[in-house]
């Protein structure tokens, strides 16, 4: 059973070709989430404005939007950066997506706690990364299916989805 759904909405500043297709098909079926995979070197700010530009244009995300930090080693000023404007402009707290060992790496400061952490942990006890006491989504599998959907989806757990 699907409580929500979380769709890529942009890798970097390239939009996902699918993006609009998946969001139009869950629009008043299930709650919404859109993520955007970041790549620092592309601007981190810049890739915000994308973003919130990209959403301006059809249904509102009804759940917060998450920043999916996997590479590189983007400051937690740039971080905080995207995490202000994204707020700013959808009126929702944005989630902070990562492994436990990315997130621990980068060595983020206690203001990040203010964020709900999307973990992917695919452990049976998930290792949650400092400075958050606790995930408020968990990424529990990369090996899901969907009905209509070719090949593996991630599957996720959600705590808090308001």
């Amino acid at each position: 059973m699907l409580d929500f759904i979380v769709l890529r909405a942009e890798y970097g500043v390239t939009t996902d070709r699918e993006f609009a297709r998946w969001w139009d098909a869950f629009d008043g079926l299930l709650p919404r989430s859109a993520y955007q995979y970041l790549i620092p070197e592309q601007g981190v700010r810049l890739q915000a404005e994308w973003l919130c530009e990209l959403l301006s244009y059809g249904t509102a995300p009804e759940l917060a939007c998450a920043l999916d930090v996997e590479q590189g080693s983007p400051s937690a000023e740039s971080l905080l950066e995207w995490l202000a404007y994204v707020e700013l402009h959808t009126g929702k707290t944005p989630l902070v997506y990562g492994s436990s060992s990315f997130l621990d790496a980068l060595k983020l400061p206690s203001e990040f706690a203010r964020y709900p952490l999307w973990l992917a942990d695919y452990r049976a006890t998930p290792i949650v990364p400092r400075p958050w006491d606790d995930w408020t989504w968990l990424q529990h599998t990369s090996k899901g299916t969907l009905p209509g959907v070719t090949g593996n989806v991630d599957l996720d757990w959600g705590r808090r989805l308001a």
